[in-house]
């Protein structure tokens, strides 16, 4: 979209809608903040109001839902003698470890927020771990600095940075990147058992030091914080729900999501420390209740709209159902969903029809209907091959065309669709049309491809789980895909290619100097 079109998008609707405005509740908080700085007279600002503009701050909280199991519990698990709902577990390691901004003390309901301080000279130990590896928790950090065994007095973990960015055109998922500084091998295994695993729960949460009343101009001091999270079995739903309410009764001076460790790393520092970075993605409540209010008359001129040059989607530009499918697609994880659903709905006719012609005594006409509607469960289950085959083949973008007329390149995309023989470590890796190039396993295949295909502005990487790849565009790495290898059904293995194909011609271009 133009930058013409995204400067009319109307305001004013709910922001839980696509297509929709700001939340009236911020624009209050906009207005309320450009009162205070249009007041005619500085000298009519409260104390507290100077202090809003001239010493606010950000702050930053991460959270872990992880509860420790003791040894009878997982043996109890093993023997199946209990389920998981009846096993619960222990949040205490998680409480004593909440990470913070490296100096706030974690507050109680008596207790409130505070600056941590002093020294504590008993020996602390964050987590403990026995002989057979069960955890269970240590000491809770109450000072700024403790006396670990290992490197003697040292910091508390703390927050470096945090950046989050919306993902999709609809901003419908967040993804955050967390920075963490640790600075003993004792904070460093807490970090393990808590944070550093993919698939791990976590909440994240943020806003001013200072916050400032939509309705009253008021300065409000008393960090609040989301403090359901450790407790024991709270429905997602509920989480969701009171962030949202605690974002708006903060004037949105405070946000928070809950989601998933999708990706983390940790580096050793001089000073004997640890930097630690974790990635979350959100839980994305958007899909869970999302609601389509939009009037599909009104659509953005043509004149406001890219030109094909710079427009590579295909089914993005067929309506604006395509473009919101496309979207949700992208979001689940699944870019052939809407083949796939397409499949079942056909097949689902083709059954009904089926048994309407044997009703009537149409027996010919019921096999050939119930064929039909076998052939696309098949489709969906394993992929529509031919739907594949024909994206493929259909170029959209002007530099995909330009691609596709290049005869080195044809040359190179013959090999990969009839045979060639890639080599790893020494040893030849063939494939031909029946056996094809998605058998191979994914570091071979990145090896060749990078090699053959990398100088039209392609990269291809190993995922570095299961045998897949992601291919991305060099300068522009958000425009990228995932393709399955080592793929042992034959229509499968072609739906892959095609696809793996189809990314290629679309968003590869040729080099400067041709």
């Amino acid at each position: 979209m133009s930058k013409k079109a995204k400067n009319n998008v109307p305001q004013g609707q709910p922001q839980d809608v696509i297509g929709g405005g700001l939340d009236p509740s911020v624009t209050d908080q906009i207005k309320a903040r450009e009162g205070l700085l249009s007041k005619p007279n500085y000298n009519k600002r409260s104390p507290e109001q100077l202090l809003f503009f001239n010493a606010n701050g950000a702050w930053a909280r991460l959270v872990s839902s992880i509860n420790t199991l003791t040894k009878e519990e997982t043996e109890a698990l093993s023997e199946g003698t209990k389920t998981i709902k009846e096993v619960t577990g222990n949040k205490n390691l998680a409480y004593n470890n909440v990470i913070m901004g490296g100096t706030l003390k974690q507050g109680t309901p008596t207790q409130p927020t505070k600056l941590l301080g002093g020294i504590d000279e008993t020996e602390h130990n964050p987590i403990n771990i026995d002989n057979d590896g069960f955890i269970t928790a240590g000491d809770i950090k109450n000072t700024a600095y403790h006396k670990y065994d290992s490197l003697g007095f040292r910091p508390v973990p703390g927050i470096e940075s945090v950046s989050v960015t919306s993902k999709g055109t609809y901003g419908s998922l967040r993804e955050a990147e967390v920075n963490i500084t640790v600075w003993t091998l004792e904070d460093l295994e807490m970090m393990q058992a808590l944070f550093l695993r993919p698939g791990f729960t976590i909440l994240l949460e943020w806003g001013h030091s200072l916050q400032l009343a939509s309705s009253t101009g008021e300065i409000n001091k008393d960090i609040q914080f989301y403090t359901k999270f450790l407790r024991n079995k709270v429905p997602k739903k509920t989480i969701q729900d009171d962030l949202k309410q605690l974002t708006f009764d903060s004037d949105y001076n405070y946000d928070a999501m809950s989601g998933y460790i999708s990706n983390f790393n940790w580096s050793f520092r001089e000073d004997g420390g640890y930097d630690c970075m974790v990635k979350i993605i959100s839980t994305g409540t958007v899909l869970e209740s999302i609601a389509v209010t939009f009037d599909t008359s009104n659509v953005y001129p043509a004149e406001q709209m890219d030109t094909w040059d710079n427009d590579k989607g295909k089914k993005e530009r067929r309506s604006i159902y395509h473009k919101l499918f496309v979207e949700l697609e992208h979001l689940v994880g699944d870019p052939e969903s809407s083949d796939r659903m397409t499949n079942i709905s056909e097949a689902t006719t083709g059954f009904n029809t089926g048994v309407a012609q044997l009703v009537n005594g149409d027996f010919s006409g019921a096999g050939e209907s119930f064929s039909d509607a076998g052939g696309n469960i098949v489709d969906a289950i394993l992929g529509d091959d031919d739907k594949a085959k024909e994206r493929a083949e259909n170029i959209q973008s002007a530099t995909g065309r330009k691609l596709a007329a290049d005869p080195t390149f044809k040359a190179k995309l013959k090999i990969i669709y009839e045979g060639g023989v890639a080599t790893w470590k020494g040893k030849p890796k063939p494939w031909n049309a029946t056996d094809t190039f998605m058998r191979l396993e994914e570091e071979e295949a990145v090896l060749y491809l990078n090699d053959k295909f990398g100088m039209y502005g392609l990269t291809f990487e190993e995922t570095g789980a299961g045998d897949a790849m992601i291919i991305k565009v060099t300068n522009n790495e958000s425009i990228n895909t995932h393709i399955d290898l080592d793929v042992r059904v034959d229509q499968t293995a072609r739906k892959h290619l095609y696809d793996m194909v189809d990314f290629i011609s679309e968003n590869g271009k040729l080099p400067e100097d041709q």
